[in-house]
């Protein structure tokens, strides 16, 4: 009986929504890391006997974050988003631990397409006095920010969620004052505006799929 795969692949996503096998995480990749891993496990389809795989992972996602601990770590603060839950496994009998990912670790560096020192994953960087950061709405504890609607957490793996203004921005350097910086405010949207793009690292995913095709 033929097997199809009907979904693989990793996101290069800013965060991520669980750990996986052999470094395989979904999310947390850059795209070129993305791009490498999606064309080993497609080009393995063939050498397993599938008779076909899709590879669901052209877009990218971030989870939201459910909790957080104070400890500071390489001058960010530590916050903690709560991958996984823990887990009772009945066929090997044994208790997973809870799963987390320090969103609070800001990476440097730039993010725009074409520069020499693109970096997908970059978080934030310094041009002359000027501080640009970004961090995804997920990451930000907004369960949907079109309706600036913010995740409470209830405990228990439940929660709900309340509307807000904006977002407030403080800034303290090395347990010092804090500066209040502002609030960032923005209006409701209907619709998602985007634009596409080839994605860095792609020609290997070509070549993947040119090799598996029997076109290589």
């Amino acid at each position: 009986m033929p097997v199809m795969i009907s979904e693989f692949g990793v996101p290069s996503s800013l965060g991520s929504a669980h750990p996986g096998t052999l470094g395989r995480g979904q999310g947390d990749h850059t795209e070129k890391q993305a791009m490498r891993m999606d064309a080993q496990m497609l080009r393995e389809m063939p050498n397993l006997g599938m008779a076909g795989a899709f590879i669901f992972e052209w877009t990218d996602y971030a989870p939201i974050p459910v909790t957080s601990r104070p400890a500071a770590r390489d001058g960010w603060r530590q916050l903690e988003l709560v991958m996984d839950k823990p887990w009772w496994l009945p066929v090997t009998h044994r208790h997973t631990a809870m799963e987390f990912s320090n969103v609070g670790l800001l990476r440097y560096g730039y993010w725009t397409p074409g520069q020499s020192s693109y970096d997908s994953l970059a978080l934030w960087h310094l041009d002359g006095a000027t501080l640009d950061l970004r961090i995804p709405w997920a990451m930000t504890g907004m369960s949907d920010p079109s309706s600036h609607q913010a995740l409470i957490p209830q405990g228990g793996f439940r929660a709900s969620s309340v509307t807000i203004p904006g977002i407030g921005i403080t800034i303290s350097s090395d347990g010092g004052s804090v500066q209040n910086t502002g609030t960032v405010r923005w209006d409701n949207w209907p619709r998602v505006r985007y634009q596409e793009r080839i994605k860095v690292g792609a020609a290997v995913i070509r070549s993947a799929f040119a090799a598996v095709s029997g076109r290589s």
